[in-house]
C-alpha cells in the first residue's frame, strides 16, 4: 500500500473550474459523471448556481454502463437534453469515471454537432488537477472552437476573462469591481452579456486577464485577431 495516497485530489478540481468558466456563457454544460461530481459543484464550488439560468446538465452515468464503456446511452441523454432549450454550444466535461474508462469526449462531441447543429467541444478533465487547469482546458476549447477567425468591429470596449467565484480570494466580487472600474466598457466572459459578444470579437479594444489560468486564451485572440491583452490582479492600482 505504499504510495496509495500519493496523490490526492485537490479540494476544487479541474471538472469545478472548467464548469465555472463556461457557466454563463449561454451552452449546455455537461458533466459526464455518475452525479457525485456535480453534486460537488453544484453544492460548494459554483455559488452562481442557485438562482442562475445557466444549463448545467449530470451525464448520470451508471455502473454497468461505465463497466461495458455505453457510451451510446450518454449521447442519447445529452441529445434529449439538448432538445429543452437554445443552446450556443455544447460542452462536454471529463471526470474520473471517464477518465478511467477512456471515454472520447471529443469524437462524442462530433457525433453530437453532427446531430443537432449546436457546436460542440470536449474538456478533458479528470478530476485529479486543480480548478485552474480546467479552466484553462474549458477557454481553450471554447476558444478553438467558438471563438471567430476575424476580427469584428472595433470599439473601446474591454474583454475580461477570469472573474469567476474560484479565482476570487477573499470573497471579492471580481465582476462588481470590474464594472466599477471599467464602468459600460466592460465585457465579462463570466456575465450573460459577454460570450456573445466576445464570441463576435465586437467593439473589443483589448483584452484583460485576470488569472494565469487564461492567458493561453488570450494569447490566442491575440495571435489570431490582433487584439493585444495584459495580465491584471484586481486588487492592483
Amino acid at each position: 500500500m505504499r504510495g496509495f495516497f500519493q496523490y490526492i485530489p485537490p479540494f476544487a478540481p479541474d471538472y469545478s473550474g472548467a464548469v465555472g468558466a463556461l457557466f454563463q456563457a449561454g451552452g449546455l454544460i455537461v458533466l459526464c459523471d455518475p452525479g457525485g461530481c456535480s453534486g460537488n459543484v453544484a453544492g460548494y464550488d459554483e455559488p452562481r448556481f442557485y438562482g442562475s439560468h445557466a444549463a448545467f446538465y449530470s451525464g448520470a452515468i451508471r455502473e454497468l454502463d461505465t463497466i461495458f464503456g455505453r457510451d451510446d446511452k450518454l449521447e442519447q441523454k445529452i441529445l434529449a437534453a439538448a432538445k429543452l432549450g437554445s443552446y450556443a454550444f455544447l460542452a462536454l466535461v471529463g471526470t474520473p469515471v471517464v477518465s478511467v474508462i477512456g471515454t472520447d469526449l471529443e469524437a462524442l462531441a462530433r457525433r453530437l454537432e453532427k446531430a443537432t447543429g449546436i457546436p460542440a467541444f470536449g474538456v478533458s478533465t479528470t478530476g485529479m488537477a486543480d480548478y485552474s487547469v480546467g479552466e484553462r482546458l474549458a477557454l481553450m476549447a471554447y476558444g478553438k472552437r467558438l471563438l471567430p477567425e476575424h476580427r469584428g468591429a472595433e470599439g473601446d470596449r474591454i474583454g475580461i476573462f477570469g472573474a469567476t467565484p474560484l479565482n476570487a480570494a477573499g470573497g471579492d466580487n471580481l465582476p462588481a469591481l470590474m464594472r466599477e472600474r471599467y464602468g459600460d466598457r466592460a465585457v465579462l466572459f463570466s456575465e450573460a452579456e459577454g460570450p456573445a459578444c466576445l464570441a463576435r470579437m465586437e467593439g473589443i479594444k483589448e483584452i484583460l486577464c485576470l488569472s494565469p489560468s487564461c492567458v493561453p486564451v488570450c494569447r490566442m485572440i491575440r495571435d489570431r485577431l490582433g487584439i493585444p491583452y495584459e495580465m491584471h490582479y484586481p486588487a492592483s492600482p
